[in-house]
């Protein structure tokens, strides 16, 4: 009698138990991320209440956005939210068991801004020969649309690189020489993000190629080589 008193007792208590709380009254998911959460049932006491045998609890909600998608009979929540859909999302959650409602609660899903990189496209290595002038603009792209700035290391000499806009603006190169620069793209998301690109500058000679050796003479042939023998000559 004492075993079947102390199991009756545990499920009588089991029926009383009074709903007060989900497992979480609000959860973070970044943009881009998969969200996968169980909802549960809590009691005054922080204890989980379990739903009687052969009347399992159903799960309901009508406020959910568009990225997140309600199990009802598990009660999990499954949400993927893309890069434009960071925000406060009040969402609620109802319970329903024998076809009634059991318990409902509100819950904050908080969708965090996830900052992208700029891309910075690359143009490529430059060739241009002494006496002429460089104007290089650069692009760049920003997938959230954020502020860009420009930085560029080791521009030739006589050369100027705007930030504001990333142009490269050089003058007459005045001799033969080679340039690496490095060209810098940043946002101003948070955390601030950056792409780069490195390319060379070549400056060739605009002279024509010169030679050590002699200018180069046709060989003399005398008559012998040209017509034979004199003696040998046809007569006219």
């Amino acid at each position: 009698m004492k075993i079947f008193f102390i199991t009756l007792f545990l499920s009588l208590t089991a029926f009383t138990q009074t709903p007060t709380e989900f497992n979480v009254d609000s959860f973070n998911v970044d943009e881009g991320m998969f969200l996968d959460h169980w909802f549960t049932i809590l009691d005054e006491n922080g204890d989980i209440i379990g739903a009687p045998v052969g009347d399992p609890y159903t799960f309901s909600s009508d406020s959910l956005p568009g990225f997140a998608v309600l199990n009802t009979d598990t009660g999990i929540l499954q949400a993927t939210p893309s890069y434009d859909e960071a925000g406060i999302y009040s969402i609620t959650i109802s319970v329903f068991q024998s076809g009634s409602l059991y318990f409902s609660d509100s819950i904050d899903m908080v969708v965090n801004n996830v900052n992208r990189a700029p891309v910075l496209l690359n143009q490529g290595n430059i060739i241009l020969e002494e006496g002429e002038e460089l104007v290089l603009p650069f692009y760049a792209t920003d997938p959230d649309g954020d502020l860009l700035s420009f930085d560029a290391v080791g521009v030739p000499p006589g050369c100027f690189f705007d930030n504001n806009i990333g142009l490269l603006n050089c003058q007459e190169f005045q001799e033969e020489a080679s340039y690496e620069v490095t060209v810098t793209v940043c946002d101003d998301g948070s955390p601030s993000l950056c792409d780069s690109i490195q390319f060379t500058i070549e400056v060739e000679s605009s002279e024509p190629p010169t030679h050590d050796d002699p200018p180069y003479e046709l060989p003399k042939y005398d008559d012998y080589r040209l017509h034979g023998p004199k003696d040998k000559l046809p007569r006219r």
